[in-house]
């Protein structure tokens, strides 16, 4: 589940997270600037009154009055579930979460062709235009260390100015000794040396020496590449991380590459990335998996300001062995049998650790081009110029494979507002047109339109949607919006904009729905757990982009041999008709029918006997499903409830669940929720439309 304390998926001896530890998140009120009381203070009583001793601090993010992060170690006999119960409960704490452990994106080598990847994304076409620069932007690789000493690396790596080398002291006062070429998080100085190859062999995509005669070259001849170790003998675990995004954030690095990551949501971590000013390149994963079934974090957090990176081969297919979905992952890159600098020498590495370095560097040259360019202006750089491969069509949301020669475009033209925006609802969706503008205002065609959504003014998250592509100027588009009904009349404001490929966007064009109230019988969710009834391991877990939710495996996959319900509570049908029970849920099971299975099942005895309604098996996304209750029509009491029955073969992720409401006599009939785009008028009129200001 995307809200699970579970074991980091993949190959080799793994751990969730630091034993015998729990982080949490003070309220900034409590924190070092603290007006109530001494920050230093405040931090030590709440580990003295729970027994725990206080390991190591942090602020989240760089800002006065940020929120602090604390590593507290558990009392004696307590586990870490019952820590987490206890100061989740604490006024002063605003998250409890385990220390939360990462593991790096590699995959055993084969012998492909060396160096097709700068070949693939059209590097050498962009080093007529730029080669990087030294005096340019910092590339923080956050991983196991890099060897700063390598003959094809030491020209490019990162220099303190202020920091005298060996000197034992602190000498720009950032918290760090002797800080000369990066940070070791992990270990808690300024010592980044490569622990293994992985590292350095990222750091060498990004930035290898060009033109020196020696190994390989990096997409950046000239770079500026700033180690930061977070992996110590276990892992990287998720304090270490905190400390490394704010020492990068602090001394200036713009861009991030995170070749590292797992299966196990933490709100911290999230936190900590959000709040981060850099723009983050992120490795999707390494286990063949669908994300938006199986995350894999950081790459998977919902966030403007990381990229989501895949991986190809010399074919440019899919590797075997990366992980996809649109629309988390965003674009892919060369990542299998790549050549690059190691501690001693040079080897070919695979994994989604090599393809994210490819679009890190190619974030770098852009930077170095455009030194003004925003980390949003970035990325819509590296999605909106790729290579479309038909293979990546479905897998990652650009459907395309990394190209740096063309995110380096010169563009001062900004795309033309989409015109003759309108709505149409009902209770349970609204349906959308309009007419799509040019890349340059009225001319040609934009790379992407963005189009968010608030229903009472507050802002929907919904992963379950992606606009189409624009056509060119004067296309006509539709989209559905699938939405919940209420009982109440709700007021529903669109907002959509058009990108061109170097990042510019259009102004905002703005539209108001008014969504019809339903015959509601029931309306319910996890935010109120003293309603329903939860048996065995069902339990609330929290998902930034859902809030609350109802998990059948809050510690991790599920186990064998169970069957157990969580039962919602009763409603009355009298006077309804063509009920249906609507819910919001991701879920992963076995496809066997004899293998693990959940039953959707409902009473109208008070639960004497249950009928079974439907039965989920296999894989779904995020998405709104829908039961028919129709037999249940007119009975004063019902209940309906999610049966998970196991065997003793296979686990899986099991399911989310977010809201449910029960509603009737609502309109019959479902459109195609995106049509092909198609010519509405080839001249649209002028149109008065509100415009507002940009999305993000």
């Amino acid at each position: 589940m995307q809200a699970n304390y579970s074991t980091v998926r993949g190959s080799g001896p793994k751990i969730p997270y630091v034993s015998g530890e729990v982080l949490i998140q003070v309220r900034p009120q409590f924190g070092v600037h603290s007006e109530l009381a001494d920050g230093l203070a405040i931090r030590s009583s709440i580990a003295d009154e729970y027994s725990m001793e206080l390991l190591d601090s942090a602020p989240l993010g760089l800002h006065r009055g940020a929120s602090q992060i604390l590593r507290l170690q558990l009392a004696p006999g307590q586990t870490l579930e019952q820590a987490v119960q206890l100061l989740s409960q604490d006024e002063r704490v605003m998250c409890a979460a385990p220390n939360t452990v990462y593991h790096a994106d590699i995959q055993p080598n084969d012998m492909d062709p060396r160096l097709y990847g700068l070949a693939k994304i059209q590097a050498p076409e962009a080093w007529n235009k730029i080669q990087g620069s030294r005096s340019g932007p910092v590339v923080a690789v956050l991983d196991s260390g890099v060897d700063y000493q390598h003959p094809d690396l030491k020209e490019n790596i990162w220099v303190n100015p202020k920091e005298v080398p060996g000197n034992g002291r602190d000498d720009d006062g950032n918290g760090v000794v002797d800080d000369v070429h990066g940070y070791n998080a992990s270990k808690d100085n300024g010592d980044p040396m490569s622990g293994d190859n992985h590292g350095t062999h990222c750091a060498g995509t990004i930035g290898a020496v060009g033109n020196n005669g020696l190994g390989v070259v990096g997409v950046n001849w000239q770079a500026q590449v700033m180690p930061i170790n977070i992996f110590g003998g276990f892992g990287a675990d998720t304090m270490s991380m905190v400390k490394a995004l704010n020492y990068a954030s602090q001394m200036g690095a713009r861009i991030a590459s995170c070749s590292f990551g797992g299966g196990v949501y933490n709100p911290i971590l999230y936190e900590a990335f959000s709040k981060s000013p850099m723009l983050h390149i992120c490795a999707a994963g390494n286990h063949a998996k669908d994300v938006n079934l199986q995350p894999h974090y950081p790459a998977c957090f919902d966030l403007p300001n990381i990229v989501s990176v895949a991986a190809t081969d010399d074919r440019d297919q899919l590797a075997k062995f990366s992980n996809y979905g649109s629309p988390r992952v965003d674009l892919a890159a060369p990542g299998q049998a790549i050549l690059s600098t190691v501690p001693g020498g040079y080897a070919e590495l695979s994994g989604t650790s090599m393809a994210t370095p490819h679009v890190s560097g190619a974030a770098a040259l852009i930077a170095s081009q455009f030194p003004e360019a925003s980390p949003s202006e970035i990325r819509t750089r590296l999605l909106a110029n790729v290579d479309v491969i038909p293979g990546l069509q479905g897998k990652v949301i650009t459907s395309g494979r990394l190209n740096v020669l063309r995110a380096l475009e010169q563009d001062t033209t900004p795309p033309g507002a989409p015109a003759a925006l309108k709505g149409t609802s009902k209770p349970h969706r609204v349906d959308l047109s309009w007419t799509a503008s040019g890349d340059d205002q009225s001319k040609g065609t934009a790379s992407f339109f963005e189009l968010d959504y608030s229903l009472d003014g507050k802002t929907v998250r919904d992963l379950s949607f992606t606009p189409p592509r624009p056509g060119a100027s004067g296309t006509g588009h539709k989209a559905t919006l699938e939405l919940l009904p209420s009982a109440r009349t709700r007021s529903l404001e669109c907002r959509l904009r058009a990108l061109d490929n170097v990042g510019q966007s259009s102004p905002v064009t703005t539209v108001q729905v008014q969504v019809p109230a339903a015959k509601v019988a029931l309306e319910a969710s996890a935010e109120d757990p003293s309603a329903w009834k939860a048996e065995g391991y069902w339990a609330p877990a929290q998902l930034p982009e859902r809030g609350t939710i109802w998990s059948d495996s809050p510690q991790g996959d599920h186990a064998h041999k169970l069957d157990m319900s969580l039962t919602g509570p009763a409603f009355s049908l009298k006077g309804h008709r063509g009920s249906k029970l609507m819910f919001e849920a991701l879920y992963s099971f076995e496809k066997a029918e004899e293998k693990d299975v959940l039953h959707i099942e409902a009473s109208s005895d008070a639960g004497k006997n249950w009928a079974v309604l439907q039965s989920l098996r296999g894989d779904s996304p995020w998405k709104i499903h829908e039961v028919d209750l129709s037999r249940f029509d007119g009975k004063p009491q019902v209940q309906f409830r999610f049966r998970l029955k196991t065997d003793n073969t296979g686990v899986r992720d099991g399911m989310s669940l977010g809201r449910c409401v029960v509603a009737s006599d609502l309109p019959k009939g479902k459109e195609s929720a995106e049509s092909k785009p198609q010519i509405l008028d080839p001249k649209p009129q002028a149109v008065a439309l509100r415009q507002s200001p940009a999305i993000r």
